[in-house]
């Protein structure tokens, strides 16, 4: 696994930040993902942007739920 920029895709400006994500090696940048968001974990849309080798998040990463476009 590698760890995943992941942008939400969202109209709230609080979520217009990288977040990062486990991903599974064959995820590419572009991908359309869907991802736990949120205190209560729920399902939010996103876009691979990058890849990272550290994260700064303090907590344990969580997986990409699904990858339903792996196509930009």
């Amino acid at each position: 696994m590698k760890i995943a920029e992941v942008i939400i895709n969202s109209q709230i400006k609080s979520v217009g930040k990288i977040y990062h994500y486990l991903a599974e090696d064959d995820v590419k940048v572009g991908a359309g993902v869907l991802v736990p968001f949120g205190g209560k974990n729920k399902t939010a849309g996103g876009f691979v942007v990058g890849f990272t080798d550290e994260t700064d998040y303090q907590g344990e990463l969580k997986a990409i739920s699904s990858v339903p476009d792996k196509e930009p």
